[in-house]
């Protein structure tokens, strides 16, 4: 529905000013700020160009951040930001769009972005500060409250190709049963990185891709602007946290 607490498509779901929800809505272009009680405070109308696939507000509730839905063939698609008491909207940085293929499986068809491709991802900390990973690069990029962009310095990998085994892996899980039989596109090697996990005190865990088989997950820890070298840790299932405190990375 269109009223107030209803929702054509409830889309993302992120705290907003303290101790309320926001709820974004990419149909009706609104969020839907919901309080502690479970009442409806108020709704926040967004331009079209502001409200995509993913949003992320200050927490103030004053800035938004929306990466917008790409266009058909576009190789890369903006990250918006939204000034809530000015009404007022600008680009602030351009995300790579992730190759995609349609892949047939029975009757239907999964349009997938290529397994193991680089990718961009972002993500706002508590501080207001931006943060967009760059898989092509392997660098990131802070951006501050005010636009203000800096870059890091591209950080050297080494290429690991894509085999037939990487394909009963899905985000470094097995794959689905319903994907399971599906040929999936590969890259034919894989990206730095799968995921990014940002901290509230701005530390940034990286998820390394790996060649095919491994049983464990590696990550590497970006802090202050510059990723560490040594600041890598390995994850399995019996030993699933860790944590870099400056001086030492802690397991447990």
């Amino acid at each position: 529905g269109q009223g107030p607490g209803e929702f054509e498509r409830a889309g993302v779901v992120v705290t907003w000013n303290g101790n309320r929800l926001a709820v974004l809505d990419p149909v009706l272009r609104r969020a839907t700020i919901v309080s502690s009680a479970g009442h409806v405070d108020t709704l926040i109308g967004f331009p079209s160009a502001t409200v995509g696939r993913d949003a992320a507000p200050t927490m103030d509730g004053m800035l938004w951040y929306s990466l917008a839905e790409p266009t058909s063939g576009a190789d890369s698609t903006p990250l918006v930001r939204f000034r809530v008491t000015e009404r007022k909207t600008d680009t602030i940085a351009f995300l790579r769009v992730p190759p995609r293929e349609f892949i047939p499986a029975g009757a239907t068809a999964f349009n997938l972005t290529l397994a193991y491709a680089p990718q961009d991802l972002w993500g706002l900390l508590p501080n207001g500060t931006l943060w967009v990973a760059r898989g092509e690069s392997n660098r990131v990029d802070w951006i501050d409250s005010a636009g203000r962009m800096t870059q890091a310095v591209p950080r050297a990998y080494a290429s690991i190709r894509t085999t037939d085994a990487d394909l009963r892996r899905l985000d470094g899980l097995p794959t689905p049963m319903i994907l399971d039989t599906v040929k999936r596109s590969m890259s034919p090697t894989k990206a730095p990185f799968q995921n990014v996990v940002a901290s509230a005190d701005g530390e940034l865990w990286f998820w390394l891709n790996q060649p095919a088989g491994y049983d464990d997950e590696l990550y590497e820890v970006d802090r202050r602007k510059r990723i560490r070298q040594g600041t890598r840790c390995r994850t399995g299932r019996a030993q699933a946290n860790c944590h870099w405190t400056g001086e030492r990375l802690l397991l447990w």
